[in-house]
């Protein structure tokens, strides 16, 4: 992978704002910042999805492309009309089903796809995390 340090310090630097902003809710229990997390996590699945999508384009597998072309519509429709709880669950599905695609579907070298296996599970942590906090504050 060219460039290896810069994609990873990049890379992990995206993965900030998700516990930054689960840091803020906590500390001012402000609703704002749980509707930034959700558009954060918004924009990187669709910028997964993109990234996908570009290179399935080439794979001439049609229903991947669909996928991945219906899964930013799917989180934004979520992000409208959906609750916190249940943007929650779809968005793991959603970083999970990006990460299944192009670790089986997509020629990826092995440090890229740990990369990603690395950043998925940490953004599915981190989704688990403002869950328990939205719940915690209900009680």
């Amino acid at each position: 992978m060219k460039h290896k340090k810069l994609i990873n310090f990049l890379s992990y630097l995206g993965l900030l704002p998700f516990y930054f902003l689960i840091i803020l809710y906590t500390k001012f229990d402000a609703f704002y910042f749980k509707d930034i997390f959700f558009f954060y996590s918004l924009i990187i699945v669709s910028f997964l999805s993109g990234s996908s999508w570009i290179n399935l384009s080439v794979t001439n597998n049609r229903l991947l492309i669909v996928v991945t072309i219906l899964i930013p519509i799917v989180g934004l429709i979520s992000e409208i009309f959906f609750r916190s709880e249940l943007k929650i669950v779809l968005n793991c599905f959603l970083f999970y089903l990006l990460f299944f695609i192009d670790n089986r579907y997509l020629d990826y070298k092995i440090d890229y796809i740990y990369l990603r296996k690395n950043l998925t599970y940490l953004v599915i942590i981190s989704q688990i995390i403002m869950l328990f906090i939205i719940y915690s504050n209900r009680i």
